[in-house]
């Protein structure tokens, strides 16, 4: 019998990440994003989220017009954006959990991700 796996996640094979202006060309589907820095062709993340009750699209046009995040609002005309879609907002949730937990994303508090967890679960 042939073992099988599941697909494996790979920003490699997303698409390159895109200035935070251009946030209109953003998924309109659910799922988790990261904002960060290109620096001589390499993404660096400084934040990462979730699209819950919004479309990427609507929740990266909420950063970059006016975001909670002080450093986001501070830098959004440099800010580069990556995303993947998930089929659910529980997947799109743990994600972000675990990514913020696991990434010490500069810009994310660091118990971010315990109160939208502990809340949502």
């Amino acid at each position: 019998m042939v073992q099988t796996y599941p697909k494996v996640w790979d920003w490699v094979k997303e698409d390159m990440p895109r200035r935070l202006s251009g946030y209109v060309r953003a998924p309109d589907k659910i799922g988790f994003y990261e904002l960060g820095f290109m620096k001589n062709g390499t993404f660096e993340a400084q934040y990462a989220g979730r699209a819950k009750g919004v479309t990427l699209r609507q929740r990266l046009g909420q950063h970059y017009r006016n975001s909670h995040n002080e450093n986001v609002r501070k830098n959004r005309d440099h800010l580069y954006f990556r995303c993947k879609v998930f089929k659910t907002e529980e997947l799109s949730s743990y994600v972000e959990a675990v990514s913020i937990a696991a990434i010490e994303y500069p810009w994310n508090r660091r118990n971010e991700w315990a109160q939208h967890w502990i809340l949502e679960s």
